[in-house]
């Protein structure tokens, strides 16, 4: 691919209403029309495998999966933590990747898509797609100098999420090969749900033991190891069952080493140990609104959405 198709232009999207630091803004790749058509179309040949060599424990991205089946599974196992009887109770661990995209390595691209068979030639295309970009930051409509990337992602470029998923495949692998016994079963007799994925969105189940706790701390250790990922302490959160004993859970939060809390928010919606209320679900019903806004009054619109 010639080099001059891969120079972009990033520019940054604040995240929160009042960004006052960096890590407040999201950097959008503004990646080359012939660049995004060459990308678009290996992404439509790379979609019709995904279903074949991706888990089911990952939903994002791959075709005939859905967010609506991790959000069920995910309230279904919140409420097992709140009705179980089991003595020695049950975790769960939400966890942040920081900057996810924009820190996996090209190197561990290259190996997954050797390692999931993907032929050599469509490979190379792919990565001569990824590799040796060179970015230009628009600041207050002025450029910065050439930045050249030495790894990640761009978040702007249709390959990429696809890619990400790809390599976030090695997480539910090792999870399967080593610590294929843990999880959390939501019936009697069921099988057990250890983890579910959502791109970079990653929520852990177990029984709340320190060896379970050791399984979760190795198994990200050695993910963030092979991809050049960073796991964010202070966005991440463990949420126990309510017979855990309490000594557990102080001893299991601190070798988890993240905070403690009794609610958290999964794709948008929110886990907790209480009995959820209207004003819990009024943020859903403030951004639902908002985006009809967008609709105007014309009848054909909102007959066709």
């Amino acid at each position: 691919m010639d080099p001059s198709w891969k120079e972009t232009v990033v520019v940054l999207i604040p995240k929160v209403t009042c960004s006052d630091h960096p890590s407040k803004f999201r950097p959008i790749s503004l990646c080359q029309t012939i660049y995004k058509v060459v990308a678009k179309i290996l992404v439509n040949r790379l979609k019709g495998v995904l279903p074949l060599i991706i888990s089911e424990e990952q939903a994002a991205f791959v075709p005939g999966r859905s967010i609506t089946t991790h959000c069920l599974l995910g309230q279904e196992l919140i409420h097992k933590f709140k009705v179980s009887k089991a003595a020695r109770g049950f975790f769960s661990l939400k966890v942040d990747m920081e900057q996810a995209y924009d820190k996996m390595s090209w190197r561990t691209l290259e190996i997954v898509l050797g390692r999931l068979g993907i032929p050599p030639r469509f490979g190379a295309w792919v990565l001569s797609c990824v590799m040796g970009p060179k970015f230009f930051i628009l600041t207050n409509g002025k450029f910065s100098n050439v930045i050249n990337a030495e790894c990640g992602f761009r978040q702007g470029c249709p390959l990429s999420p696809y890619l990400f998923i790809l390599c976030s495949e090695l997480l539910s692998a090792h999870f399967k090969h080593n610590f294929g016994e843990m999880g959390v079963p939501i019936s009697l007799g069921g099988p057990p749900v250890s983890h579910l994925l959502y791109a970079d969105d990653i929520l852990f189940f177990a029984g709340a033991s320190l060896v379970n706790a050791r399984k979760v701390t190795s198994i990200l250790t050695d993910y963030c190891s092979w991809t050049g990922q960073q796991v964010n302490r202070t966005k991440s959160a463990v949420l126990f069952s309510k017979r855990t004993p309490s000594t557990m859970k102080a001893r299991l939060t601190k070798l988890l080493g993240c905070c403690r809390v009794d609610e958290f928010e999964y794709l948008g919606i929110k886990f907790a140990m209480r009995r959820l209320t209207r004003l819990d679900f009024s943020p859903l019903v403030q951004r639902a609104r908002a985006h009809t806004l967008g609709w105007g009054s014309d009848i054909s619109q909102w007959l066709v959405r």
